[in-house]
């Protein structure tokens, strides 16, 4: 399984692991903002994470009954916590995917919109393309079948009804349930598992590249999102792309009229790859080998 950070210095938390460790670590260069009445070790107390967690999918629960045409009388909790991650709930679940090219493009997007405001709304602040000097990271968890522990380290596979976004984006998730580490790299630390996670670091500077990859693969937003999000997505990302450049005039990565260069390597992640026969016709390619190497 793998996912994609933007920031390599980023955790492998859950939302939810990740405002816990908000209210553990509050921000000390900031004690304005801190609330000298709360009691941060009640909030650590047996249950007490079990039942703040709880409340977010009982509220997501409450107010989701009849806004669809699917019967959820019969999804179980995890169901309900799949539905609500795709959705932007606070969950302590982790996405992750069975492709590196997926976790690629989400990882390479996060950072496309860092460092250029507005380009997810198809209003980008600037028409240029910078990654910037930081690695974007690839994580690769090796599902071993002897690391898992129930309520405490679960990886789960399971597709709900109406889970498309995680059907298209070939979605797994894992669930740490650890009072005392609230990141997959400590808590597989402290088990002796690191030897299960592997890091990938992809230069940011690779940016118009991969996005430009991607894209010939049909790795974007609106395969990806099977629905009318991912479908205005597309279309308001469209126009702005094609006019952005990229050192000095290069074109943008949507602009396969105008791209004449064979696709280049984004990431030591995975083996050789093809592009479609049509895509390498239209390029004027040779057959030939991708190595994403």
């Amino acid at each position: 399984m793998f996912r994609g950070h933007s920031r390599p210095e980023w955790k492998l938390a859950s939302l939810f692991e990740r405002e816990l460790d908000k209210l553990r670590n509050p921000c000390p260069e900031h004690p304005q903002f801190c609330d000298p009445t709360r009691n941060v070790n009640e909030l650590f107390s047996p249950g007490a994470l079990e039942k703040k967690r709880d409340t977010y999918l009982k509220q997501f629960m409450f107010h989701s009954r009849g806004l669809t045409d699917v019967e959820s009388s019969s999804w179980t909790e995890v169901d309900w916590w799949i539905i609500g991650r795709h959705q932007g709930l606070l969950t302590p679940l982790l996405d992750w995917t069975l492709s590196p090219f997926v976790a690629s493009f989400f990882a390479f997007w996060d950072r496309m919109s860092e460092c250029n405001p507005g380009s997810l709304e198809g209003a980008p602040k600037y028409y240029e393309i910078d990654g910037g000097p930081e690695p974007i990271v690839i994580w690769e968890l090796i599902d071993c079948g002897n690391m898992q522990i129930p309520s405490e380290f679960e990886v789960i596979g399971q597709r709900p009804p109406f889970a498309h976004r995680q059907r298209a984006q070939q979605g797994m998730f894992t669930r740490l349930s650890d009072g005392a580490l609230l990141d997959i790299e400590s808590y597989f630390r402290d088990r002796k598992l690191t030897a299960y996670l592997k890091r990938y670091e992809i230069p940011g500077s690779e940016i118009y590249k991969a996005l430009r990859d991607l894209d010939l693969m049909s790795i974007k937003w609106a395969t990806l999102f099977p629905d009318f999000f991912g479908a205005v997505r597309q279309a308001n990302i469209w126009e702005s792309m094609s006019r952005i450049i990229v050192n000095g005039g290069n074109p943008g990565p949507f602009e396969p009229a105008r791209t004449t260069a064979s696709p280049k390597k984004i990431a030591t992640i995975l083996g050789p790859v093809r592009l479609p026969k049509a895509v390498e016709d239209q390029l004027g390619m040779k057959p030939a080998r991708i190595d994403f190497r």
